[in-house]
């Protein structure tokens, strides 16, 4: 086999000192100049290896500063299936739920607005394009970190009047207000995809290179039409995904 380049030389010899400990998340890892005194190579031969665990997300460069360690977040972990079971005695929705079940520290930027429905929304919601939509958006915070972007669109027929086109949270879930209405949700379509992130997507979650973003789609339906569509993107390193399909009483034990 052929040996290494030597940029994947160094670029494997700082993978392992970042396994190692040797520098911790957070922290800075030698400069250029350092890291050529360190390996005798040239700096195009070390600007290489950097770029490249940048690449591989181990590593974000912060402009005039240098290049830190990646910190590790912790994921969030989501049963999507149980996301619109009965709520039994809570007061809150499902979400704040699972948070809360999690020990993990949760708040959330919140604003509504009427827009015109874009072909990708009217198709799921089976409503015409340009015809006004209610959008209620999120930004959802995780221990202090941007986690998710979640925008849920109703058609306005159903929202108009209502609690779900007034410009505040809802804190016991938009599902119970549908119900409360007379559009109770008895199924969902999800759709769920790995992406590159937009250039906004990647500003308001603080990404850093190479991370991808999870998208996940929902389309929930009443008996005779669809009522919500949520839309969410996800850090991609923030985030497990959990399906329960059947009779899972082994795992989880009865509830």
């Amino acid at each position: 086999m052929a040996k290494p380049a030597a940029y994947q030389q160094i670029a494997h010899d700082l993978r392992e000192r970042i396994r190692r400990g040797e520098f911790l998340p957070g922290t800075q890892i030698p400069t250029e100049a350092e890291l050529q005194a360190q390996y005798g190579f040239s700096r195009n031969t070390v600007r290489n290896a950097v770029n490249e665990l940048i690449s591989s997300g181990l590593l974000d460069t912060i402009s005039t500063r240098g290049s830190f360690v990646r910190e590790r977040r912790r994921p969030l972990t989501i049963t999507a299936t149980r996301y619109e079971r009965s709520r039994g005695t809570s007061a809150n929705d499902a979400y704040k739920d699972e948070l809360d079940a999690q020990g993990r520290e949760h708040l959330a930027e919140f604003s509504m607005q009427m827009i015109p429905a874009t072909p990708e929304i009217a198709t799921r919601l089976k409503v015409r394009v340009d015809s006004f939509v209610v959008q209620r958006k999120e930004i959802l915070y995780i221990d202090g970190h941007a986690n998710a972007i979640q925008e849920s669109y109703y058609p306005l027929d159903i929202a108009a009047d209502t609690e779900l086109a007034k410009n505040e949270d809802i804190p016991r879930g938009t599902i119970r207000v549908l119900k409360e209405l007379g559009h109770e949700e008895v199924g969902h379509r999800d759709e769920v995809s790995p992406r590159m992130p937009t250039e906004d997507e990647d500003r308001v979650l603080q990404l850093g290179t190479a991370v991808p973003v999870l998208e996940w789609i929902r389309t929930a339906y009443s008996n005779e039409r669809p009522v919500r569509l949520t839309w969410r993107v996800y850090a991609g390193n923030g985030i497990v995904l959990v399906y329960e399909l059947g009779n899972v009483d082994a795992f989880t034990g009865p509830s």
